[in-house]
């Protein structure tokens, strides 16, 4: 089986850059705990648009699950080439780490063009069984792979109530 990621950039992100913030913690322990629990279920593929900030904490996720579980695969699935050549040295860095240590690496398109990330997040669907999401309920590709995976009858898991309201899962003190 195959899982999807789709989730915002930093700039959408509650906590933006600053990934010492607690929310981002607990969005990277959401993240291993539903990627291990959907390995169970016999996910054993996952991609990953390899955007910065959610995409990049998913990737991050299933590569410690893999540390666990070797069958594990993630799969980098680029827009374009050069995704990521005008993002910091130390972003890029990141990037680069990310997709040498995917399985596979998908480029949809070699240039840029607006409707390349679009095209990857629609290469994503079609090959998915689940999706997993960071969405805060807004516009955007987010939103847009969100509501074409609803409308595909592909299950969807949110995690964006319980990292910005934890006290839901908490249960009574």
């Amino acid at each position: 089986m195959i899982c999807a990621f789709t989730g915002h950039r930093p700039g959408r992100l509650p906590w933006g850059e600053h990934e010492e913030d607690p929310r981002c913690d607990l969005l990277k322990d959401c993240l291993l705990g539903t990627v291990r629990h959907l390995s169970d279920k016999g996910v054993d593929v996952f991609l990953c648009g390899m955007a910065r900030g959610s995409d990049t904490l998913f990737a991050e996720a299933v590569l410690r699950l893999q540390e666990e579980r070797p069958q594990t695969e993630l799969w980098a699935v680029l827009p374009c080439r050069g995704q990521a050549d005008q993002w910091t040295a130390a972003d890029r860095r990141r990037y680069h780490r990310l997709c040498g240590a995917c399985r596979h690496v998908i480029l949809i398109q070699e240039e840029y063009t607006p409707q390349c990330m679009m095209r990857r997040n629609q290469w994503m669907l079609e090959r998915c069984d689940v999706v997993v999401s960071f969405y805060d309920g807004g516009k955007g590709g987010t939103g847009w792979m969100v509501r074409q995976a609803q409308l595909a009858r592909i299950p969807v898991i949110s995690l964006w109530e319980i990292v910005n309201d934890p006290s839901e899962i908490a249960g009574p003190a």
